[in-house]
C-alpha cells in the first residue's frame, strides 16, 4: 500500500480533488492522508462524499492573516511549511511503512513506484522570482519508514521543523 500525504488550504482544495481522481487511476492500493487548512464547511462535505477513494481527512482550524505579505499571504505560507511538522507526526503515530507527500496542485500521470532501497526521496524543481531569487519547490517527498531508519528520518525532520520555527510558519 502507499500512502499520500496532501495539504491544502481551501483555495487549492479543487485541485486536490483532481489530484485524489489522479492517484486513483494509477493506484488500487493506497491512502491518503488529507490535511485541510481551515476550510469552508461545503468543501469539507463535499470532499467526505467522496467514500470510494481512501480517504483520511483531518482538519486544521487557525487564525490566519488572509492579508498579502510580500507575495504570499499567512494562510499560504502556514500551508507549506506545516508538512514537515505532519510527516513528523504521521511518521511517529501510524503504522505505515512508507508515506508520500504530493503538493495538492500535482497530478499522478502514471504509477509512483516506491523505491524500497532509499530512506527519504525528493522531487525539487528551482524557480527564480521576480527578485532573482531562487526558490526549490519540492512537489514529491517520499520516505521509506523502517525500524532501521525511523530514528534518522525523525532526526531528519526535527531538523526540518526547527529551522521552520526559527523563521517562522508563517514566512516564507
Amino acid at each position: 500500500m502507499i500512502n499520500f500525504l496532501i495539504v491544502a488550504n481551501d483555495a487549492y482544495i479543487k485541485y486536490a480533488k483532481s489530484l485524489i481522481y489522479s492517484i486513483d487511476q494509477y493506484h488500487k492500493d493506497y491512502q491518503i492522508f488529507l490535511y485541510l487548512i481551515n476550510p469552508m464547511p461545503k468543501s469539507v462535505k463535499l470532499l467526505s462524499k467522496k467514500t470510494k477513494y481512501n480517504l483520511n481527512i483531518r482538519i486544521i482550524k487557525k487564525d490566519l492573516n488572509q492579508e498579502i505579505i510580500d507575495i504570499y499571504s499567512e494562510e499560504a505560507a502556514y500551508s507549506a511549511n506545516i508538512r514537515g511538522k505532519i510527516l513528523k507526526e504521521l511518521v511517529e503515530s501510524e503504522e505505515i511503512d512508507n508515506l508520500t507527500y504530493i503538493d495538492a496542485d500535482s497530478l499522478v500521470r502514471g504509477p509512483i513506484e516506491f523505491n524500497k532501497n532509499y530512506d527519504i526521496s525528493f522531487f525539487v524543481r528551482p524557480k527564480r522570482d521576480s527578485r532573482k531569487k531562487t526558490f526549490y519547490f519540492s512537489g514529491l517527498i517520499s520516505v521509506n519508514i523502517n525500524p532501521l531508519n525511523k530514528a534518522r528520518l525523525l532526526n531528519a525532520l526535527n531538523y526540518f521543523q526547527e529551522r521552520i520555527e526559527e523563521y517562522g510558519l508563517l514566512k516564507w
